[in-house]
Parts: C-alpha cells; structure tokens; sequence
C-alpha cells in the first residue's frame, strides 16, 4: 500500500488510507477516493444500544436481495480483531462493479461500499486495504448516526458478547 494516514469517519471507527485520499463525510456516510481514479469506497457505521446483533452474514444477504444485481459472488475478508465479517462483489444495472463488506461486534456494525464503474476491484486495491485496517473503538462509541453506546459496567459489555457468541455457535 502506498503511503497511509489514519481517519476517523466516526468516533466509534479509524482506517487507514492513502496520504492523498479524499474525503467527504455526508452525516452517516463517510466517502474516500483519489484524484483521477473512480474507485470509491463509503463506510458507515450503527452501535447496537439494546438487543442482540444481527450477524453479518445475514445483513449483507439482506442487502443483496434488494436489488436486480448480476454475478453475485461471495468471499471471505479478515478484519483483525473482528468476530463477524461477511463480503460480496456484484453488478448493478448499470453495469457498475460493487464490493460490499459488513464487520460486526456485538455493541457496532459496519457497513463499507466500494465502487468502481469500469473494473472489478482487486484484493490489493486501496479501498479493500483499507478495509482491512479497520479499528473499532469500544467505549463510548458514536456511530455516524448519531447514536451512542455507554459501557457502564464490565459485566453487561460482557454478558452481550457472551449472548453474541452463544448465537454464532447456534
């Protein structure tokens, strides 16, 4: 990867990015791109207040099925520290490439987008580096929605991630 910065799109979440990226960051859409190049990667984020998260797997099937999309296929990405991730590479009508990456703790989700109209994006690109330089930050995290999280105690942090595991073993 070429030489990097850390940002932080949202308090809960830093990545890092190519010294000369761009960046636009629309309320609960953070948009990262170099000049001259239309790869565009968006990032946004939810912190789950109450309840049990929604697997990545079942946000991005979701997702998929929103739409009349072509060669759908799905792969594996590792995002260090990360117990959920679920990631998919799709066309739209337009014939636009997507990648779409869904990384899930027990107290946030992530949503990350990347575009490019002419060309499929390639495991080395910026944007899925990028990606897999992903950094949560656990207490007292706000999302880009505006929504908060407070760690009061230890012990109920640590009872939704025990009931976090306990479904993925499920």
């Amino acid at each position: 990867m070429m030489p990097a910065r850390d940002v932080s799109p949202f308090e809960s979440c830093l990545i890092s990015v190519p010294e000369q990226v761009e960046e636009d960051i629309d309320g609960t859409v953070a948009s990262y791109w170099l000049a001259g190049d239309d790869l565009l990667l968006q990032i946004s984020s939810y912190v789950r207040e109450h309840g049990l998260q929604i697997p990545a797997a079942m946000r991005l099937t979701e997702r998929l099925c929103r739409g009349a999309l072509q060669d759908v296929e799905t792969f594996d990405i590792k995002i260090e520290g990360c117990p959920d991730t679920a990631a998919a590479s799709w066309k739209d009508d337009d014939g636009v490439n997507w990648i779409g990456v869904y990384a899930v703790w027990p107290w946030i989700t992530v949503f990350f987008t990347v575009s490019h109209p002419h060309r499929d994006v390639t495991p080395e690109s910026w944007a899925l580096m990028s990606i897999r330089s992903l950094r949560v930050r656990e207490g007292g995290v706000n999302s880009g929605t505006g929504g908060g999280i407070q760690l009061r105690i230890a012990t109920r942090f640590l009872r939704g991630a025990l009931k976090f595991e306990a479904q993925q073993d499920a």
